[in-house]
């Protein structure tokens, strides 16, 4: 079950998404496909190409296999890690077609269901609607990988 919300903020002009998920794994499996770089490289990225230092201050670097077979580049830093509740990183685009697009935001929290786990992301900062959009899409492809890997 997903639940996806694009908006502008009413504090600024820039956009956001909201997209929650429920997994039917227990918020420890899915936390740890998060933070465990064996099981994050399979999922989050669709080549196999990365790096994480998954702590406070630790950066990441991705490189994704785009549709038109370009490599995208994206590099972050992981801001905020509470174990089984919540990570927060940056996200900057390194190339085109959305280096332009600036620094946003992702937050993942992680709220335990019983032996299920609801992940409430929200990605913010987004500069226009356009890029809101196509980060959804990515998001929802991603998401779908991870409860594969779980």
């Amino acid at each position: 079950m997903s639940n996806t919300v694009h908006a502008q903020s009413s504090e600024s002009s820039l956009w956001f998404l909201n997209l929650n998920r429920v997994i039917n794994h227990p918020v420890e499996d899915v936390f740890n496909a998060w933070t465990d770089p064996k099981l994050l490289i399979k999922w989050f990225c669709n080549n196999g190409q990365a790096e994480f230092d998954i702590v406070k201050g630790g950066m990441f670097h991705v490189f994704l296999q785009c549709d038109s077979n370009d490599i995208a580049e994206l590099k972050g830093e992981y801001l905020e890690i509470i174990k089984n509740e919540k990570l927060v990183f940056t996200w900057v685009w390194q190339n085109e077609p959305y280096s332009h697009a600036g620094e946003t935001v992702v937050t993942v929290e992680f709220v335990d269901l019983d032996g299920k786990t609801e992940i409430k992301l929200l990605h913010e900062g987004f500069s226009n609607e356009e890029f809101s959009c196509r980060h959804t899409e990515g998001w929802t492809e991603a998401l779908d990988r991870c409860e594969r890997v779980i």
